[in-house]
């Protein structure tokens, strides 16, 4: 039988089957052509300029000697003898007619307009330590009106001459009304204080429908007039502690899935509750984005590679609050290849000293939310790649980056309007992405290397988020009420680097230098969406992210195989589109095994 790689190699006819873009069926050898051919436009760019003559023909396919000198051709004269040396090609003389005049060309792009008008928010994204400075809502305070006697449903309406009285449970269980019904009601007495009486009560109206709150319980909507005095009783009233969050947009918010009427005698009782609802960023919302979720085109190449390195990222006021902060992210790995060279697994394990992924809500704070510091492990990644193709100047290679939850789960502590100290939301972390790419890598000579790569980000399951809904103390975690899962966008990352060796030399000591320029392209595909329940709002739903940054640094070169490589990142624009000020990189790789210049790449 033969070798697995050899047989996943073999041309072979792509099934088909048919995807739907709107009406348009696409088949799966049409789309494969057309993720092939945009990652070898470089290749394919230079064959046109060769056949309109701005660039001399290529020379014969032919082998050529190797030369022991040259360090670049290492694999090819020596322990990667199956990749024949390339001949240098002829200098090119370009005509100055035919030279674009780049800067003009740059100065009517308006990079930053073009994406501040595709994007509304801003978010986390591997290639910087970014985001999400957007708000989400917090359940800070909750109280309850009850209007007694009520008599009816009568034409849809419940009604009484008795004043409606505003109340603060001083026990937190009986926060609902399915907790009061099973109290035994009329008959338990609640442990309420009083906050005084709604104006303008009595008489009473209430309107009877809405979703049934449970067996035996009335659905009630709430009167404008009830909403109204709820907000003035949390902003104003000195036994509640919620007039400290003022400054943070606070927004009285019915809650009809814990309320409702219980009978009491002939006539029924009306529980009507409400939550204090407050601002705060929500950027630690999504566990692990407070590390960054890394990515391929982050100190990677597409091909296969032995080596094992260390990478360290420092973020110059990253906009994870909103009084910003500095980051510093290191991510240690390693990569192994299989089957002759042709297949390899590799794993990231990255931590930062950035936020903590617990928080307090704080009031009057900027943003909502204190800004612990702490040292927290990442969401670890496993890269599977595989060639598709292999020649001695080129490759082109798929494989898939799967991203498991190892981060901490994230915690939003504060207190009721009681003073009472509670854990008010918890995000488990259970988000597994899975991150199908294809790439290539371009060297046409022993000193010129070029990458693309296209990786797609999906959040296949997302997290589950609970809430405290009753405000209650002592309840933590899965204890507390399920309001559904977090999802993150799905997000394409597009990435094209070029280098070029101006140095070579055979060692010991320095054998290479070559500075390199990246542009990195993240664009959203989907927008995140917001959880609304029992008066929080988990996440921002402000529309879809796009995102550019551009990288120049430098490769030093050890002995042909330590490498050390410094570069600065900068968004290109501004406004929303900025997550960080700077980004200062220092990327540490020693490789192993067979060399040759598709390997010695490095971005």
């Amino acid at each position: 039988m033969a070798p697995l790689y050899q047989l996943l190699h073999q041309p072979r006819r792509l099934p088909a089957f048919r995807c739907g873009v709107g009406a348009w069926p696409v088949s799966a050898g049409a789309l494969c052509a057309w993720v092939v051919a945009s990652l070898l436009c470089i290749p394919a760019f230079s064959a046109a300029a060769a056949a309109q003559g701005t660039l001399p023909p290529p020379p014969a396919q032919q082998p050529a000697p190797a030369n022991p000198a040259d360090p670049a051709e290492e694999g090819a004269a020596g322990e990667d003898a199956t990749l024949p040396a390339a001949a240098p090609p002829a200098e090119a003389v370009a005509d100055p007619a035919a030279v674009p005049d780049l800067g003009a060309e740059l100065a009517d792009l308006d990079l930053g307009g073009l994406r501040e008008t595709w994007s509304t928010t801003p978010s986390f994204v591997g290639d910087g330590c970014a985001p999400s400075h957007s708000s989400s809502t917090v359940a800070v305070g909750r109280l309850v009106i009850i209007a007694s006697g009520l008599n009816g449903p009568d034409a849809g309406q419940l009604y009484g001459q008795l004043p409606a009285e505003l109340n603060s449970l001083t026990d937190a269980q009986y926060n609902s009304v399915q907790a009061i019904q099973a109290s035994g009601y009329p008959a338990f007495v609640l442990p309420a204080e009083s906050l005084g009486n709604v104006p303008g009560t009595p008489p009473v109206v209430l309107a009877v429908g809405g979703a049934s709150p449970g067996a035996g319980i009335t659905p009630v909507q709430s009167p404008a007039s009830f909403t109204a005095a709820a907000d003035n009783t949390f902003a104003t009233s000195p036994s509640l502690n919620t007039s400290q969050y003022a400054d943070q947009n606070p927004e009285t918010v019915y809650d009809p899935a814990s309320s409702g009427a219980l009978a009491s005698g002939n006539t029924q009782d009306a529980f009507l509750f409400y939550n204090y609802s407050v601002q705060v960023d929500s950027a630690g919302l999504i566990p692990g984005l407070n590390v960054g979720f890394t990515k391929l085109v982050e100190n990677s190449s597409p091909i296969p590679r032995d080596r094992v390195y260390f990478n360290y990222s420092y973020f110059h006021n990253a906009n994870i609050s909103t009084n910003r902060a500095d980051v510093n992210r290191f991510t240690p790995g390693g990569e192994m290849t299989f089957f002759d060279g042709w297949t390899s697994v590799e794993m990231r394990t990255p931590f930062a000293g950035t936020l903590s992924n617990t928080q307090e809500v704080v009031g009057s704070a900027c943003g909502g939310l204190s800004e612990y510091r702490d040292v927290e492990f990442g969401n670890m990644s496993v890269i599977f790649k595989s060639f598709l193709m292999q020649r001695d100047t080129w490759g082109i290679s798929a494989g898939m980056q799967v991203l498991l939850p190892t981060a901490n789960s994230s915690v939003v502590n504060g207190t009721n309007q009681l003073g009472q100290p509670i854990q008010m939301v918890y995000v488990q972390n259970q988000s597994v992405h899975t991150m199908p790419f294809v790439g290539s890598v371009w060297a046409p000579s022993s000193r010129w290397f070029n990458q693309a790569m296209l990786e797609m980000d999906i959040d296949t399951n997302g997290s589950p988020a609970y809430v405290n809904s009753n405000l209650e103390p002592g309840l933590s975690g899965t204890q507390l009420t399920s309001a559904g899962r977090v999802l993150y966008p799905t997000f394409m990352y597009l990435s094209f680097a070029t280098g070029y060796w101006l140095y070579q030399g055979n060692g010991p000591g320095l054998t290479g230098f070559s500075p390199v320029m990246e542009v990195h392209v993240n664009q959203a595909m989907s927008q995140f969406q917001p959880i609304h329940a029992y008066g929080y709002s988990l996440g921002s739903d402000l529309g879809v992210l796009s995102v550019t940054n551009g990288l120049v640094g430098c490769n030093l070169e050890w002995n042909k195989r330590s490498t050390l490589t410094l570069a600065y990142v900068t968004p290109l624009g501004g406004g929303l589109d900025r997550f960080f000020d700077g980004e200062l990189r220092a990327f540490v790789n020693w490789r192993f095994g067979r060399q040759n210049r598709l390997t010695r790449a490095q971005f």
